[in-house]
């Protein structure tokens, strides 16, 4: 009988790629029975084992949303329980009291990204940083395990934790095609970014890194903010540089 894993994630779509591209169709591939938990509003795939929570807004509704997942989640009855956001480690703490092996996957480093959201105070970052590192780092500690998606924030956490592993956002091999040419045999050389478009994600630095250079820069994302697209927008460099926006 194959080991049964249940992944849980409250902000992230049922198709994400680290999760479900990767992660879940890798465990899927090597014979494990594999289960989502997701919080989407778009109603349970029983079909590929995706089960919903519904979607919720405001505060106090995502408090119950835990709650919520908490109950789809032990439903399952599954050996192993791999969730994926900080605001489930209350959920994820309640399963590993109910006798379940819990692992912690850790997309950002969270406290270090906090210091740059616009939408908080200035002078409330550098607390609330402190204040959310001590929490996740105390939880974490419980865990079975702790993946990370980055060697620097492995090394963050392998300080205390035992079980510590990275496992990096990297293609599937399956991903890439054989076309015969490359970029250099034609002369041309070609960058791609995939992912939100965001000051903090250094899209201002991208297009100022290319200005100038025989480099096609091609962007695949969204602004998540319409003060920034803007801005970007009306830089004579993202259409003087070869940016192509998917």
């Amino acid at each position: 009988m194959s080991t049964s894993v249940c992944h849980i994630a409250s902000n992230h779509p049922r198709t994400d790629v680290r999760i479900f591209v990767k992660e879940i169709s890798s465990l899927k591939e090597a014979g494990f029975d594999v289960s989502l938990v997701v919080a989407d509003g778009m109603k349970d795939d029983e079909r590929n084992k995706i089960f919903d929570a519904g979607k919720v807004s405001g505060r106090f509704r995502r408090l119950l949303l835990l709650r919520k997942l908490y109950k789809k989640a032990a439903a399952l009855q599954c050996e192993l329980y791999h969730f994926h956001d900080p605001e489930l480690i209350p959920v994820a703490f309640r399963l590993k009291k109910d006798g379940k092996k819990v692992i912690y996957d850790i997309h950002e480093d969270l406290p270090r990204q906090l210091l740059s959201k616009p939408y908080i105070p200035a002078v409330f970052r550098k607390p609330l940083s402190r204040l959310l590192e001590k929490y996740e780092n105390r939880r974490s500690k419980k865990f079975d395990a702790l993946l990370t998606s980055t060697d620097h924030i492995k090394s963050r956490f392998s300080t205390f934790h035992p079980r510590v592993e990275a496992v990096k956002n990297y293609p599937r091999i399956e991903e890439f095609r054989e076309t015969g040419t490359t970029a250099r045999d034609e002369g041309t050389f070609s960058l791609l970014y995939i992912g939100a478009l965001m000051e903090v994600r250094g899209v201002r630095e991208m297009l100022q890194a290319v200005s100038g250079l025989p480099v096609t820069l091609n962007i695949a994302g969204f602004f998540p903010e319409k003060s920034f697209e803007e801005e970007i927008l009306r830089d004579p460099l993202w259409s003087g540089s070869g940016t192509t926006d998917i």
